[in-house]
């Protein structure tokens, strides 16, 4: 724990006056670290640290009381940030109340109590990772390194956060200086090994993520994930079903090929749905080969995460995120916005162009959970989706899969692929 949640009684203010000091009558339940002003205020800071398991909106406004008051208490400071990152659950525009709290913080250094500035650097590196920014996660727990090495929490987070900065050499020259080789350093390295072999192609590396992670006794879902896709990477792939099979059988995962992080129970689970209501839209050949012409040969595209490419190239395109199209990027595709909107899609989430260069394949991978459905119109090309079990070539049909099934695409003619793919939320979650 960060600090002690422990209750002192009644609020200071409301006691009767006592013959000795209230900070004497609570000797040895206050963490060390406190200051004299911090202690006289121990009642009011130990409850709102405590609303932060049940109510952190209204341990947010205790905290943000208390800071007018305790402006240089580190506890107070923490609370407050740790109060914006649990928001961040309902509310994503807490994270950059968050991340700027635990970046204010952290800049104290060594001023900080051990009891804080571990878990403070390790939920900014995270959050800050989260939000994309994996470069200034590192140089933030560069700048406290001789306090990182001595704290085995921080070493996995600078670990993983190498591995996201695509540092997994730096990774790995880290994590192979521990003394310890822990569970979770354990599985950091693994994420290391596999993001090498991604630089590299040295199949050498895939192995020892293996090798680190078989033998792993109760294995959990992040290790049944991680050793099933370096199982497939390396072409094991009846010992990756036998991981997946077992995590079946523990009750992890649904099915060995509907895999999300999130499941939500009792939405409909089928790779191929054949039954969805589509709407009426049909694209010119013209419109698909403005398509082409403007966002593939124009290169206006991103590249997907490089570590689901298993050779050649993966792009994307938005068109629409979070419900919204996006006005500048829609420029680009005259009309087509407009023809997708005018189609009545219903409850929307993303509308992307996705694009496999000749001759390019994805890695096997899965959505994060199981709330969106994919409506995939192909543009052009004939790409092979394999999703399951199931193996369709995308040529002319519109087709509608759930990308929490285990899928990947194929690629193998000589012309780039390309689909338009509007994400619609599951009907299960109406």
């Amino acid at each position: 724990a960060v600090v002690s949640t422990q209750s002192t009684g009644e609020p200071v203010a409301e006691e009767p006056v006592a013959e000795e000091p209230v900070a004497q009558e609570h000797v040895g339940d206050f963490p060390s670290y406190l200051t004299d002003e911090e202690k006289s205020n121990w009642g009011e800071i130990s409850t709102a640290l405590a609303l932060l398991e049940t109510d952190p909106a209204i341990a947010k406004e205790q905290f943000d009381v208390l800071s007018a008051t305790l402006r240089n208490s580190y506890a107070v400071m923490y609370g407050g940030a740790r109060a914006s990152q649990l928001l961040m659950a309902t509310n994503p525009r807490e994270e950059r109340n968050a991340i700027q709290a635990f970046r204010g913080l952290v800049n104290h250094g060594k001023k900080l109590p051990a009891e804080i500035r571990t878990p403070a650097l390790k939920s900014c590196a995270e959050l800050l990772i989260g939000s994309g920014r994996t470069r200034m996660a590192v140089s933030t727990l560069q700048k406290n390194m001789n306090f990182v090495e001595t704290q085995p929490d921080l070493v996995i987070t600078m670990v993983e956060a190498l591995v996201s900065a695509d540092d997994s050499a730096g990774a790995l020259a880290l994590a192979q200086k521990q003394e310890s080789l822990t569970l979770p350093l354990k599985i950091a390295m693994a994420k290391a090994h596999r993001s090498e072999y991604g630089t590299s192609t040295d199949i050498s590396q895939l192995t020892s993520a293996v090798d680190l992670l078989a033998g792993i006794a109760d294995k959990a879902r992040v290790v049944v994930d991680l050793l099933g896709d370096c199982l497939t990477r390396l072409g094991r792939n009846e010992e990756a079903m036998a991981v997946y099979s077992d995590a079946v059988e523990r009750g992890l995962i649904p099915s060995v090929y509907q895999r999300p992080n999130t499941l939500v129970s009792g939405l409909k689970a089928e790779p191929v749905w054949s039954d969805y209501p589509l709407p009426d839209i049909s694209l010119s050949e013209e419109e698909k080969t403005m398509i082409v012409d403007n966002v593939v040969y124009k290169g206006l595209f991103s590249g997907v995460d490089a570590s689901l490419e298993r050779e050649g190239v993966w792009g994307y395109y938005d068109l629409a995120t979070q419900g919204s199209f996006l006005e500048q990027e829609c420029e680009a595709v005259p009309g087509i916005c407009d023809k997708i909107d005018a189609a009545k899609f219903g409850d929307f989430d993303r509308v992307y162009v996705s694009l496999l260069y000749p001759k390019s394949a994805t890695w096997p991978h899965v959505a994060p959970d199981n709330t969106k459905l994919n409506i995939i119109m192909p543009i052009f090309g004939a790409p092979s989706l394999r999703i399951a079990s199931t193996t369709l070539v995308l040529g002319e049909e519109t087709v509608v899969i759930d990308p929490s099934f285990e899928m990947d695409l194929t690629n193998t003619s000589d012309d780039p692929a390309v689909l338009l793919v509007v994400s619609v939320a599951h009907p299960g979650t109406a």
